[in-house]
Protein backbone atom coordinates (compact mmCIF):
# COMPACT_ATOMS: atom_id res chain seq x y z
CA UNK A 1 0.00 0.00 0.00
CA UNK A 2 1.32 3.72 -0.49
CA UNK A 3 1.53 6.56 2.51
CA UNK A 4 -0.89 9.33 2.50
CA UNK A 5 -0.39 12.83 4.67
CA UNK A 6 3.31 13.73 5.98
CA UNK A 7 5.33 13.83 9.14
CA UNK A 8 5.43 17.28 10.69
CA UNK A 9 9.40 18.24 10.17
CA UNK A 10 9.33 21.66 11.36
CA UNK A 11 11.82 22.18 14.43
CA UNK A 12 10.90 20.82 17.65
CA UNK A 13 10.27 17.38 19.18
CA UNK A 14 9.12 14.34 17.24
CA UNK A 15 5.53 13.52 17.31
CA UNK A 16 4.42 10.35 19.20
CA UNK A 17 3.47 7.56 16.60
CA UNK A 18 1.69 4.79 16.68
CA UNK A 19 1.13 1.63 14.56
CA UNK A 20 -2.77 0.42 14.74
CA UNK A 21 -4.09 -2.90 13.34
CA UNK A 22 -7.81 -3.03 12.24
CA UNK A 23 -7.70 0.81 11.51
CA UNK A 24 -10.48 0.82 8.45
CA UNK A 25 -13.45 -0.02 10.47
CA UNK A 26 -15.01 -0.19 14.02
CA UNK A 27 -12.99 0.09 17.59
CA UNK A 28 -9.60 0.25 15.08
CA UNK A 29 -10.69 3.01 13.36
CA UNK A 30 -12.34 5.22 16.15
CA UNK A 31 -9.11 4.22 17.94
CA UNK A 32 -7.19 5.55 14.76
CA UNK A 33 -8.97 8.75 14.62
CA UNK A 34 -8.69 9.40 18.73
CA UNK A 35 -4.86 8.91 18.38
CA UNK A 36 -4.94 11.28 15.20
CA UNK A 37 -6.46 14.03 17.23
CA UNK A 38 -4.14 13.92 19.75
CA UNK A 39 -1.39 14.64 18.00
CA UNK A 40 0.27 11.15 16.93
CA UNK A 41 1.79 10.31 13.43
CA UNK A 42 -0.15 7.03 12.49
CA UNK A 43 0.32 4.11 10.64
CA UNK A 44 -3.12 2.45 10.10
CA UNK A 45 -3.07 -1.14 8.81
CA UNK A 46 -6.03 -3.49 7.25
CA UNK A 47 -7.34 -5.53 4.81
CA UNK A 48 -8.61 -3.05 2.25
CA UNK A 49 -7.13 -0.22 0.80
CA UNK A 50 -9.88 1.69 0.29
CA UNK A 51 -11.23 1.97 3.69
CA UNK A 52 -7.88 2.84 5.07
CA UNK A 53 -7.20 5.05 2.31
CA UNK A 54 -10.48 6.97 3.61
CA UNK A 55 -9.68 6.75 7.19
CA UNK A 56 -6.22 8.64 6.19
CA UNK A 57 -7.77 11.38 4.41
CA UNK A 58 -10.30 12.04 7.10
CA UNK A 59 -6.86 12.53 9.63
CA UNK A 60 -5.29 14.64 7.16
CA UNK A 61 -4.29 18.09 8.85
CA UNK A 62 -5.70 16.30 12.27
CA UNK A 63 -3.09 13.84 12.76
CA UNK A 64 0.94 14.70 12.71
CA UNK A 65 1.26 12.12 9.62
CA UNK A 66 -0.14 9.11 8.16
CA UNK A 67 1.39 5.94 6.86
CA UNK A 68 -1.26 3.46 5.02
CA UNK A 69 -0.29 -0.19 4.70
CA UNK A 70 -2.48 -2.75 3.94
CA UNK A 71 -1.72 -6.09 5.48
CA UNK A 72 -3.28 -9.13 6.10
CA UNK A 73 -2.56 -10.53 9.61
CA UNK A 74 -2.81 -13.91 8.43
CA UNK A 75 -0.20 -13.57 6.11
CA UNK A 76 3.44 -13.49 8.23
CA UNK A 77 5.09 -11.52 5.50
CA UNK A 78 2.68 -8.61 5.70
CA UNK A 79 2.87 -8.91 9.45
CA UNK A 80 6.67 -8.41 9.02
CA UNK A 81 6.53 -5.90 6.34
CA UNK A 82 3.92 -3.61 8.64
CA UNK A 83 6.39 -3.41 11.66
CA UNK A 84 9.56 -2.94 9.33
CA UNK A 85 7.27 0.08 7.18
CA UNK A 86 6.53 1.94 10.14
CA UNK A 87 10.62 2.25 11.28
CA UNK A 88 11.63 2.79 8.39
CA UNK A 89 9.06 5.76 8.33
CA UNK A 90 8.59 6.68 11.70
CA UNK A 91 11.39 5.34 13.75
CA UNK A 92 10.61 4.81 17.31
CA UNK A 93 7.17 3.13 18.06
CA UNK A 94 5.46 5.24 21.20
CA UNK A 95 2.19 2.86 20.66
CA UNK A 96 1.20 -0.41 19.13
CA UNK A 97 -2.52 -0.90 18.78
CA UNK A 98 -3.30 -4.49 18.26
CA UNK A 99 -7.28 -4.60 16.99
CA UNK A 100 -6.97 -6.57 13.87
CA UNK A 101 -9.42 -10.14 14.79
CA UNK A 102 -11.06 -12.82 13.41
CA UNK A 103 -14.14 -13.09 15.55
CA UNK A 104 -15.88 -16.50 13.34
CA UNK A 105 -18.07 -18.52 15.65
CA UNK A 106 -19.28 -21.79 16.49
CA UNK A 107 -19.89 -24.93 19.09
CA UNK A 108 -16.96 -26.76 19.38
CA UNK A 109 -18.35 -30.18 17.78
CA UNK A 110 -17.74 -29.62 14.18
CA UNK A 111 -15.91 -26.20 14.36
CA UNK A 112 -13.89 -26.44 10.85
CA UNK A 113 -10.43 -26.71 11.88
CA UNK A 114 -9.44 -24.61 8.75
CA UNK A 115 -11.46 -21.84 10.84
CA UNK A 116 -9.80 -22.65 13.94
CA UNK A 117 -6.35 -22.13 12.61
CA UNK A 118 -7.26 -18.59 10.93
CA UNK A 119 -8.31 -17.48 14.56
CA UNK A 120 -5.31 -18.28 15.72
CA UNK A 121 -3.20 -17.12 13.19
CA UNK A 122 -5.02 -13.43 13.41
CA UNK A 123 -6.14 -12.91 16.92
CA UNK A 124 -2.62 -14.50 18.47
CA UNK A 125 0.00 -15.48 16.04
CA UNK A 126 -0.14 -12.30 14.26
CA UNK A 127 0.11 -9.90 17.57
CA UNK A 128 3.24 -12.21 18.87
CA UNK A 129 5.06 -11.34 15.54
CA UNK A 130 4.34 -8.03 15.49
CA UNK A 131 5.35 -7.18 18.88
CA UNK A 132 8.00 -9.61 18.38
CA UNK A 133 9.26 -7.27 14.92
CA UNK A 134 7.96 -3.88 16.79
CA UNK A 135 9.80 -4.19 20.42
CA UNK A 136 13.16 -2.37 18.94
CA UNK A 137 11.02 0.85 18.07
CA UNK A 138 9.12 0.51 21.31
CA UNK A 139 12.13 -0.01 23.33
CA UNK A 140 13.71 2.78 21.36
CA UNK A 141 10.43 4.91 22.28
CA UNK A 142 10.62 4.44 25.99
CA UNK A 143 14.04 5.32 26.56
CA UNK A 144 13.31 8.74 24.74
CA UNK A 145 10.84 9.13 26.92
CA UNK A 146 11.43 6.80 30.13
CA UNK A 147 8.59 8.75 32.23
CA UNK A 148 5.72 7.32 29.51
CA UNK A 149 7.34 4.64 28.41
CA UNK A 150 6.09 2.58 25.52
CA UNK A 151 2.95 0.77 25.42
CA UNK A 152 1.37 -2.24 23.60
CA UNK A 153 -2.78 -2.32 23.55
CA UNK A 154 -4.36 -5.31 22.53
CA UNK A 155 -7.97 -5.69 22.34
CA UNK A 156 -9.48 -8.42 23.90
CA UNK A 157 -12.80 -10.11 24.85
CA UNK A 158 -14.42 -11.20 27.86
CA UNK A 159 -14.84 -14.01 26.53
CA UNK A 160 -10.93 -14.29 27.17
CA UNK A 161 -11.98 -14.56 30.21
CA UNK A 162 -15.70 -16.23 30.48
CA UNK A 163 -16.73 -18.36 27.91
CA UNK A 164 -19.71 -18.15 26.21
CA UNK A 165 -21.36 -20.51 23.98
CA UNK A 166 -20.30 -20.76 20.53
CA UNK A 167 -17.53 -18.71 21.27
CA UNK A 168 -14.39 -21.30 22.38
CA UNK A 169 -12.23 -20.60 19.69
CA UNK A 170 -12.42 -17.39 19.91
CA UNK A 171 -12.02 -17.40 23.22
CA UNK A 172 -9.38 -19.07 23.47
CA UNK A 173 -7.63 -17.00 21.37
CA UNK A 174 -8.45 -14.04 23.42
CA UNK A 175 -7.16 -15.61 26.74
CA UNK A 176 -3.87 -16.68 24.94
CA UNK A 177 -3.81 -12.90 24.23
CA UNK A 178 -4.43 -11.99 27.70
CA UNK A 179 -1.31 -13.88 28.71
CA UNK A 180 0.68 -12.71 25.94
CA UNK A 181 0.03 -9.23 27.60
CA UNK A 182 1.21 -10.21 30.54
CA UNK A 183 4.06 -11.63 29.39
CA UNK A 184 4.97 -8.92 27.78
CA UNK A 185 5.03 -6.76 30.84
CA UNK A 186 7.02 -9.75 32.92
CA UNK A 187 9.58 -9.36 30.56
CA UNK A 188 9.94 -6.02 28.53
CA UNK A 189 8.52 -3.63 32.08
CA UNK A 190 12.83 -2.95 32.72
CA UNK A 191 13.11 -1.79 29.29
CA UNK A 192 10.12 0.39 29.69
CA UNK A 193 7.94 -1.34 27.59
CA UNK A 194 3.99 -2.38 28.69
CA UNK A 195 1.30 -4.05 27.72
CA UNK A 196 -2.46 -3.62 28.33
CA UNK A 197 -5.04 -6.37 27.07
CA UNK A 198 -9.11 -4.43 26.91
Amino acid sequence: GGGTGSVSSGGGEQPPSALVTGASRGIGRAIAERLGAAGFALTLSGRHSGALDEVARALEGVAAGTDVVRADMAAEKDVRRLAHRHAERFGSLDLLVLCAGSGISGPIAGYPLHRFDRQVEVNLRAPFILAQECLPSLRQAAASHPERGARIVAIASLTGVAAEPGLAAYGATKAALISFCQSVNVEESASGVSATAI
